[in-house]
């Protein structure tokens, strides 16, 4: 079924994003939604945090996060953690406003 499908861990969220945009461009729908808006606010920032150790170097916070066998080191600033939380705030209410059109 759909709910299957949208639950499955295989249908993530940035296939879901993709998905979405497309669906968006299928019906005119228009709206504040992009799938790449939405993966460079949301999904990308998330997929570090999820992704990643942190540790205390120099006395400052830092993301050790490991992508294709490089390793990255990122200082964690209270600024970023919260354009993250503006984000989804702003993108709840995109996602709402598609809802109620769809």
């Amino acid at each position: 079924t759909n709910a299957e499908i949208v639950k499955s861990r295989v249908f993530d969220a940035y296939k879901k994003s993709q998905t979405l945009q497309k669906l968006i461009s299928l019906k005119e729908l228009g709206g504040d939604f992009t799938h790449e808006g939405y993966y460079k606010d949301v999904i990308q920032t998330r997929n570090e945090l999820a992704h990643s150790k942190s540790e205390i170097k120099e006395g400052k916070e830092v993301l050790i996060i490991e992508k294709a066998g490089n390793i990255e080191e990122k200082e964690i600033k209270q600024e970023d953690i919260s354009d993250l939380r503006k984000n989804i705030l702003k993108y709840d209410v995109i996602l709402k406003e598609l809802k109620d059109k769809i």
